[in-house]
């Protein structure tokens, strides 16, 4: 009995997939996609240092320049009643994200419920009641130094 438990408890933990996390995997420049489904010109890049993520913005001459400002704005990680916050139950119940926020804005990847493999992101402006969702399409990861 107890051998045909543990092998069911072996078998349960080699199928269960964790919650998706921002990870270093997820630095890289996104583009919005419009309510059509389009991938839009305007452009966003995650990153990662030593001292946390930061999200820029592309200008019109191919700069990038910080989303940050000073006081509130360090991308944090999202804690479950945040992300409750950035979303409807209905969506939650479609999708598993996680998050890294600010007072202005979230940055999410997901898996699907229905397909933890698949990996989206979306941008989440939370300076709205109630926040509006944006999706996001990952065009081009960060390079690794030396590369």
């Amino acid at each position: 009995m107890f051998i045909r438990s543990l092998i069911f408890a072996i078998a349960a933990l080699s199928i269960w997939q964790p919650a998706v996390a921002i990870e270093p995997r997820d630095a890289g420049i996104y583009l919005l996609v419009n309510a059509k489904g389009e991938v839009t010109p305007k452009a966003m890049r995650l990153s990662q240092s030593a001292t946390g993520w930061t999200m820029e913005d592309r200008k019109t001459d191919g700069s990038w320049v910080s989303v940050s400002c000073d006081k509130d704005c360090t991308l944090q990680t999202s804690g479950d009643a945040d992300i409750q916050r950035f979303f409807p139950a209905a969506t939650l119940a479609q999708i598993t994200p996680d998050c890294v926020h600010n007072i202005a804005f979230a940055f999410c990847g997901y898996a699907l419920k229905a397909d933890a493999t698949f990996r989206g992101y979306l941008f989440v402006a939370l300076v709205t009641t109630p926040p509006v969702t944006l999706r996001l399409a990952r065009v081009i990861p960060d390079a690794k130094p030396g590369s």
